[in-house]
């Protein structure tokens, strides 16, 4: 339970942090790509795809806000339990800080057209699959909210089953 805590409090914490006026945020963006306060918005979203490499704390954050109650730990568990394979099951892509990607590294380098263009490929397809995994996972979940969970589930659910991030 205090990890359960501690994992919500620096989750709202870095949310409370990016809202600050000068971080930017969803919608701020300005000229050149960049957000509000200079941050660009590859940077941004290194950000948030490291947030969503903790599991635990992303797993723990949904559940948080969707107030999954004692009736619904069976079902949100078995959600949990697909979104945590998936999260195994996905390659790790090597960054540095702020969330870019090193020069020189990663898919692109140094191959051809074609060979990136079938690499991007596969990267679509295998993020369908996760996708529709995923998405297959949350729909018993998503069937047993309240009215009032599926508010919150309509908004964050979604990032959840699609996100591009390495999960």
């Amino acid at each position: 339970m205090r990890m359960l805590i501690a994992a919500t409090t620096a989750l709202a914490l870095s949310a409370a942090a990016f809202a600050q006026p000068g971080h930017g945020g969803p919608g701020s963006m300005g000229q050149g790509g960049s957000m509000a306060g200079g941050m660009p918005m590859m940077g941004m979203m290194g950000e948030h795809c490291a947030m969503m490499g903790r599991t635990e704390g992303a797993l723990a954050f949904l559940r948080t806000e969707l107030a999954i109650a004692p009736a619904q730990t069976k079902i949100w568990d078995a959600f949990a339990a697909a979104y945590r394979a998936e999260a195994a099951a996905k390659p790790k892509m090597p960054m540095m800080g702020g969330g870019a990607m090193k020069p020189g590294m990663g898919p692109k380098a140094g191959k051809s057209y074609p060979e990136r263009v079938a690499h991007h490929l596969e990267m679509m397809e295998s993020h369908h699959t996760s996708a529709k995994k995923l998405a297959d996972a949350a729909k018993p979940l998503y069937d047993a909210l309240n009215a009032e969970q599926r508010k919150s589930a309509d908004e964050l659910l979604a990032h959840f089953v699609m996100s591009h991030c390495r999960m």
